[in-house]
């Protein structure tokens, strides 16, 4: 509260004057005029103080409003989300949907990656340089001018495109299909991955956005220099060859030559190869992989009979 000073009078300010005098007021009159000043002095003091009291009691107001008023919005859970914004730049790690793809279930299938929607020409955005189109092949059998559209529309916005094929049908035999948005994806600079799932779909979308500023070093395979592990890679790409298997032949052949060179007796008496996998590793080694015509042309190589009846043998091993 404002402190406001009462003047001060002296006792000489109380004498009387002398009677005679007659141009002098009298003591009535001066005491009269003194109460005046001292009451004008305190209500101008008061009026200061409740100014200066409103002025932060408004401003005191003012601030319990606007705190009541965030703690509302806070607290209501029917109030509206806040409005998302629609440029790339604001949101960079976050997949931009096309709001055309409401319903779509590869959106329940993103989970590793945040998403929202934007209004965007390209079905998902995936970075500044990179977008994707999805499209199925039963809605292509139905619609195929469809893609044609939008790869019109999308143009040459962005320096990665993709064609996300979901494989959606039945059908047996979808070649006539691919072959078309194979053309298709070719003449319009586009690349393409099918998608047997809408969770694998879903996972495609999430490794482009999450590997979208990384070297492409990061998804190459890293290939092993060391022997044992590139002459494991070479053996057990023959079926039936596992991990095992290449250790007990290294530790009695030592070299690759040596196992290429050697009979089939020899790889039969190794543990755990058996005859069946020591004729399957010397097929391996000795077959062509082209035969020739007898008019020169070349054909890929078909399984003979006695082929058919060693992989009959082995599903049987492998049953039991």
């Amino acid at each position: 509260m404002a402190k406001f000073t009462v003047p001060s009078f002296s006792d000489d300010d109380w004498e009387t004057e002398d009677d005679s005098t007659s141009n002098k007021r009298s003591l009535f009159e001066r005491r009269k005029e003194q109460e005046k000043t001292i009451s004008k002095a305190a209500s101008k003091n008061k009026l200061d103080s409740n100014v200066t009291v409103s002025s932060s009691s408004s401003a005191a107001e003012q601030l319990l409003v606007s705190s009541s008023t965030d703690d509302d919005k806070q607290s209501d859970p029917a109030a509206p989300p806040a409005p998302v914004a629609a440029s790339s730049s604001n949101s960079p790690y976050k997949i931009l949907v096309n709001t055309k793809q409401k319903g779509n279930p590869i959106l329940k299938m993103i989970r590793n990656v945040p998403w929202e929607f934007s209004a965007i020409i390209p079905d998902y955005e995936l970075g500044k340089c990179s977008c994707a189109l999805y499209l199925s092949v039963r809605y292509h059998n139905r619609f195929p001018n469809y893609i044609h559209t939008r790869l019109k529309e999308l143009g040459k916005s962005y320096e990665l495109r993709i064609l996300l094929v979901q494989v959606d049908t039945r059908q047996q035999d979808i070649s006539h299909e691919l072959n078309q948005l194979s053309k298709i994806c070719i003449l319009a600079d586009c690349t393409m991955i099918l998608a047997f799932s809408h969770e694998e779909a879903g996972r495609y979308l999430e490794v482009y956005k999450a590997y979208e500023s990384k070297p492409p070093t990061d998804i190459m395979v890293k290939s092993k220099t060391d022997f044992l592990s590139q002459a494991t890679e070479f053996l057990t790409a023959i079926k039936g060859v596992n991990k095992t298997d290449v250790t007990t032949l290294l530790s009695k052949f030592k070299t690759i030559k040596a196992i290429i060179d050697a009979d089939v007796d020899s790889l039969s008496l190794c543990p755990g190869i058996g005859p069946v996998k020591a004729r399957r590793l010397q097929q391996a080694f000795t077959s062509p992989f082209l035969k020739q015509r007898l008019g020169g042309a070349k054909h890929e190589l078909v399984p003979t009979s006695e082929d058919m009846t060693i992989d009959v043998f082995d599903d049987d091993i492998d049953a039991e």
